[in-house]
């Protein structure tokens, strides 16, 4: 039985690479096999749903994990037999890892006559950010790095370069970035002698030029072959119940001069159960077929909001199908596909016309450049003075979104810019560093506010999120020279892409700018970071010392039986130079025992010491600045110190503003109500107006992030809103404005702007002008209104202080090994015994 699993798994292995399955390729705007044949996607959508998030601002909530289904050989073989039931010829998987071997279910589908099409984004920080599309170095390079993983096998049909980037007209000015992964994805692929097509899912929009769904699809499919898509994807999911092909008429009609292959991504409406699959037949009959080529039924696994069709057992060995599996088996059984045109009277491969810019679609014909990692290299190594230096987070996402938004901002406020940074899909206005991963661009963007700060220490803090490098530039001018030294080093148009080091996904910056994010991979669970290697580094370590020592011991104890064996004895077998040789194996063990005990019990000692004395001098340090300067602060004030003034029945001078302390003496009004409601009831025009999450505080930070910087691009300003502890500015209340999903217009709007702004003005001018006490407030229970801040992610503890975790690393991973070392030696010397 080994014998026969060991020779299968050598096939396999043999047998990789091997061309089994007919290529498919793109003939006009058809797919056709070796043979002529013309090819359907007759598919399913495979892959177990990770966590998703309920407070995603768009409305188009994303996993904030994944599990990489073509890395699990059990489940492959598990399910493989219920798609031959259903008679897909294709699957669609959504994430993979590309660290992962993906040999035995590539090969089992293979040998199944089954296609891949393979999604090469990640959910959270591996995919282009709809809110803030950038096509960076981070991207490109974990792109490439699954291309490599995946080249080998025969029978992926399509790379996909994204899905459901695009939600609405303003998220359009993200169709230059995904027409720039197309083409240096096609560009890799053609370096590697690979046919696999190259592709995009787009989510469904309003039919007709006036929309933004068609505009779009010709976009990605205009210009040169270099720059288009291969196949373009649609998730549609207009045909409910027992529909008729009425609901398809606009996609079909929309379609009908669509220059390339094009099919349905993802189909199966829920809304009228239950799902009779009624729309097969139609979409793989004549009345179609011109236009389509196919679809994937989603999904074979249940996700969160109720599709799926088949229930795996807890124990992860068998599966339950329901019936709409069997409905889904039966049309898909039924599906004659029909051979026209044949791929002579096909045509050639054209492209098409690129759309112009509208009010509904905003995409520009001018790309990014090639991410090229050389740029980005030189910028960190020559021209950063002050950079991101977070590493006690296992996700950096959202803070790099966050201060990276911050420091933009407050850039502008000191005659700085973003924009070598910035990326425009609009205008077609690209930095020379937007390429780079965000962590990069961030770490610019602090550097360049600490050099128009002239290099004060407070400078550089970002809440303990930067450091300032020791070799940084020896000042602005020297900064700013070698940032255009190495801007100059980036290729002029695009390239081919080359190999990333790494073979695993990249997370270096992995947030895009302003998106605020959370996650990690993992394969069949949802736990992965330092935490977890720190552990199994441990075992590793215990696990080694253990059987070392052990091994001593057993040495030790047949040198002893050696010396008891009589010298005739040895002489007669003549093994009297093994007993030397035992012997001096046994010492050289013994002494690198006592040598590596030595030097972990050191290990331990530097580590606890170390660790003691940053905590120490860390809490005193703080003490003795932080807590005495805010007592004097707020000791200045008799008004608010009862405690204070009653002890000493005096005030202190208030401390003036340092590097160090940069609080105002200026303090905000005492928050009013009727300013706020004179706000809502006469002047607003377009509120918030998310009701479907239980939390709305993270939606409203982020909107209201990303609102005041929009209004800054149209000259308005978030003033009004703002306060300020450092410069002792204030305004009355607190307004997010909003993003498509989260906002309503309302129908007592004020009739223009003119109005609208001068009923703010007589709604400010109702704002005390001091403090007052404050009124009993109507709800009785703690107010939810607004809780979060804008754009703050806070977590909290009470009175507990974590510090030092790089020592404390040190410090458990020497006291593991020491205790692994005496464990081993205790075993030995139980052994001799």
């Amino acid at each position: 039985m080994k014998f026969s699993q060991a020779f299968a798994a050598v096939a396999a292995l043999v047998t990789v690479g091997v061309s089994a399955l007919p290529k498919i390729t793109r003939t006009g705007r058809y797919l056709y096999q070796e043979d002529g044949t013309r090819f359907y996607v007759k598919g399913i959508a495979y892959q177990e749903q990770g966590t998703v998030s309920s407070n995603d601002p768009s409305g188009f909530p994303e996993p904030t994990d994944f599990i990489d289904p073509l890395s699990d050989p059990h489940g492959c073989n598990r399910d493989l037999p219920y798609l031959k039931q259903l008679g897909v010829n294709t699957i669609r998987v959504y994430s993979v890892n590309s660290a992962f071997n993906h040999d035995s279910c590539m090969q089992a589908l293979s040998g199944a006559g089954i296609y891949v099409i393979l999604d090469l984004a990640l959910p959270v920080n591996g995919s282009i950010d709809r809110a803030s599309p950038a096509w960076t170095t981070n991207l490109l390079d974990l792109y490439v790095g699954t291309i490599d993983e995946f080249s080998k096998y025969d029978n992926v049909l399509a790379y996909n370069v994204g899905n459901e980037v695009v939600i609405d007209p303003a998220g359009t000015i993200a169709g230059p970035f995904i027409k720039a992964a197309a083409r240096d994805v096609k560009a890799y692929l053609k370096s590697k002698g690979s046919s696999a097509l190259v592709s995009y899912s787009s989510t469904d929009g309003t039919d007709g030029a006036a929309g933004w769904r068609t505009p779009l699809a010709n976009y990605l499919a205009c210009d040169t072959d270099a720059t288009s898509i291969d196949l373009y994807g649609f998730n549609n999911y207009r045909w409910c119940g027992d529909a008729t092909i009425d609901k398809y008429s606009g996609v079909i009609s929309d379609f009908q001069n669509f220059p390339i292959p094009a099919y349905f991504s993802e189909f199966g409406c829920k809304d009228s159960p239950p799902r009779l699959w009624t729309e097969v037949p139609a979409l793989f009959g004549e009345q179609m077929v011109n236009e389509w080529s196919g679809g994937v039924a989603f999904s074979y696994f249940y996700t969160a909001d109720g599709f799926g069709m088949v229930t795996i057992s807890s124990d992860g060995s068998s599966v339950t199908t329901s019936d709409d599996f069997t409905r889904l088996q039966t049309q898909y059984n039924a599906v004659s596909f029909i051979n026209s045109p044949t791929q002579s009277a096909a045509g050639s491969n054209t492209q098409a016309t690129c759309p112009p810019k509208t009010q509904g679609f905003l995409a520009g014909t001018a790309l990014p450049p090639t991410p090229a990692n050389n740029v980005c290299d030189c910028l960190e190594k020559n021209a950063l003075s002050c950079v991101f230096s977070n590493t006690k987070s296992n996700n950096t996402s959202p803070i790099i979104g966050e201060l990276l938004n911050y420091a933009c901002s407050q850039l502008g406020t000191l005659g700085g810019s973003c924009n070598p940074i910035g990326a425009d899909g609009a205008t077609g206005t690209y930095g020379p560093f937007s390429v780079c991963d965000p962590s990069t661009k961030l770490s610019y963007a602090l550097s360049e506010y600490y050099e128009l700060s002239n290099r004060q220490a407070a400078a550089c803090v970002f809440g303990g999120n930067s450091t300032v490098l020791s070799t940084a530039p020896a000042s602005a001018q020297a900064a700013g020279a070698a940032a255009s030294s190495c801007a100059s080093a980036n290729p002029a148009g695009t390239h081919v892409p080359s190999d990333p080091t790494p073979t695993s996904p990249s997370t270096k910056g992995a947030a895009s700018p302003g998106a605020t994010q959370s996650g990690s991979i993992s394969n069949g669970t949802k736990n992965n970071g330092a935490a977890g290697f720190v552990d199994a580094r441990g075992a590793l370590i215990t696990v080694a010392a253990s059987v070392i020592g052990l091994a001593g011991g057993i040495l030790w104890r047949n040198t002893q039986q050696k010396r008891t064996i009589s010298r005739d004895t040895i002489l007669i077998f003549g093994i009297q130079r093994v007993y030397a040789i035992q012997m001096m194996w046994y010492s050289l063990a013994a002494a690198w025992l006592i040598a590596r005990f030595c030097h972990l019990l050191v290990l331990l000692v530097h580590g606890t010491i170390k660790l003691l004395e940053d905590l120490q001098g860390h809490i005193a340090n703080k003490r003795a600045q932080d807590t005495t300067t805010h007592r004097e602060f707020i000791k200045c004030f008799p008004h608010l110190t009862p405690l204070t003034a009653a002890r000493s029945n005096m005030q202190t001078t208030c401390p003036p503003k340092t590097d160090g302390f940069l609080a105002s003496t200026a303090l905000p009004p005492t928050p009013v109500k009727d300013v706020c409601e004179c706000l809502q009831k006469n002047v607003f025009s377009c509120v918030f107006s998310n009701t479907s999450s239980k939390n709305t505080s993270p939606v409203i930070g982020q909107l209201l992030n990303y609102a005041c910087s929009q209004i800054g691009t149209v000259d308005g300003t978030c003033l009004p809103i703002g306060t300020d502890g450092a410069t002792g500015s204030t305004t009355s209340c607190l307004a997010a404005r909003l993003l498509p999903r989260n906002a309503t217009v309302i129908s007592i709007a004020p009739s223009d702007i003119e109005a609208a702004d001068a009923a703010a003005v007589a709604c400010v001018s109702t704002f005390p002008t001091g403090t007052q006490v404050p009124t009993d407030p109507t709800a009785t229970s703690p107010s939810t209104h607004g809780a979060a801040s804008p754009g703050t992610t806070q977590n909290g503890n009470n009175g507990s202080k974590h510090n030092g975790a790089t020592g404390v690393n040190d410090a458990r991973g020497a006291v593991i090994a020491m205790a692994a070392s005496v464990i081993g030696l205790a075993g030995g010397m139980f052994v001799l015994i």
